[in-house]
């Protein structure tokens, strides 16, 4: 429950599709199984580094908490249910310059939204190693002011020294 109510008060959610891609990723789901899951791949690449970890590291947890569902009862299922909300968040969609959810007046428009969002919510735990496999970037990030002043202190008294040498030139 902590955990759902950290996510929900976040400002923003962790991932977002707009209103057609959750329409046609739920229509064309066969498609883009054939395609390897390439909405989710592309959106998911389009995420800041610090989301895209978290997103993977949380969907990572909730499939780790669904492989004991014979004890917890949580399903993959029950969990894209109770979570696609705090994580996808499209209850704040909006179209037009409306909250889509709020001024619907057809229920079946909404019950469509809320299942395609629970079936995008149900492959991102199943998939979860599969869409953040790690592979090693092809370069290092920058070091932070180019490195001055980033040296290593080593064990010893030439450690030091090298350090303080670093920084005074």
């Amino acid at each position: 429950m902590l955990l759902w109510l950290y996510l929900l008060d976040l400002p923003e959610p962790l991932f977002m599709l707009s209103l057609r891609d959750y329409r046609q990723y739920a229509q064309n789901r066969a498609r883009y199984i054939e395609n390897d899951f390439s909405l989710l791949r592309l959106k998911i690449g389009e995420l800041h580094p610090v989301h895209r970890a978290s997103l993977g590291t949380l969907l990572r947890h909730l499939l780790r908490v669904s492989s004991h569902s014979d004890k917890n009862a949580m399903t993959v299922e029950a969990l894209a249910t109770r979570f696609s909300y705090t994580v996808l968040r499209t209850g704040n969609a909006v179209q037009g310059g409306v909250d889509v959810k709020v001024h619907c007046n057809d229920f079946c428009q909404i019950f469509r939204l809320i299942s395609s969002e629970k079936l995008v919510m149900e492959d991102l735990i199943q998939l979860a190693h599969t869409l953040f496999d790690e592979r090693p970037s092809p370069s290092p990030p920058p070091l932070v002011n180019g490195g001055v002043g980033c040296g290593v202190i080593h064990a010893g008294t030439r450690g030091r020294d090298e350090k303080v040498e670093q920084e005074t030139t």
